[in-house]
């Protein structure tokens, strides 16, 4: 009996992508993700906060899809929709705000409640809203 594992196809235009967000045009998202396999000891959930400018499902599959230590797939706990320009920044801010929680200071993991995630991500958001000047939706 033979496996034939399937990949998923990914159509990046690069070159678009750099120019929606130079231009400051386009969506970026500022994701929450969790994963089944992702615990620490005393049940505490571990969950990834990370960005893209492609939609958060093709980003989620993608961390599963390439790396081989990851036995489940992520599922999908919040998508933060925000202008692609300030989607990095608003991540960062985030991982400021949660520093204490991080598993590991080289990895955008952090082990605490899902509503502490929210609310640093929201923060974030909130903080650059208002240095900006801009709106945002959130989804």
């Amino acid at each position: 009996m033979r496996f034939v594992r399937q990949k998923r196809k990914y159509t990046i235009d690069k070159k678009r992508i750099l120019k929606s967000e130079k231009n400051g045009r386009g969506i970026g998202y500022v994701y929450l993700l969790s994963n089944p396999a992702f615990y620490l000891s005393d049940s505490t959930p571990i969950y990834k906060i990370g960005h893209t400018l492609r939609q958060p499902e093709d980003r989620a599959w993608e961390l599963y899809e390439d790396n081989t230590a990851v036995p489940f797939k992520f599922k999908i706990e919040s998508t933060f929709k925000v202008p692609p320009k300030f989607a990095e920044k608003i991540e960062k801010l985030a991982h400021k705000k949660l520093k204490v929680y991080r598993v590991n200071k080289y990895r955008e993991f952090f082990a605490c409640h899902i509503s502490i995630c929210i609310k640093a991500i929201e923060e974030s958001t909130a903080e650059l809203m208002i240095k900006k000047k801009k709106r945002f939706k959130l989804i």
